[in-house]
């Protein structure tokens, strides 16, 4: 309801609907790219925390291959 109260007002002050559409379009990109940078900062921060707490003690490349059978 929102946008249309918006849309109306900026068409009212002579705003283009194609400049409309231009910005709703640029606001919209925006906030997606925002939140894929938050989202893989949140991923990030999270493996490091899942990592950090998880011990890792002896555990190597060989020794994962031999217990698997693997040469």
């Amino acid at each position: 309801m929102a946008v249309r109260d918006q849309d109306r007002v900026m068409r009212s002050i002579g705003i283009t609907p194609r400049t409309i559409l231009s910005l709703l379009l640029c606001k919209s990109l925006l906030i997606g790219l925002l939140g894929g940078i938050l989202g893989c900062g949140a991923a990030c921060l999270v493996l490091k925390l899942f990592l950090s707490a998880v011990p890792l003690d002896g555990w190597t490349h060989d020794s994962a291959d031999s217990r698997a059978g693997g040469d």
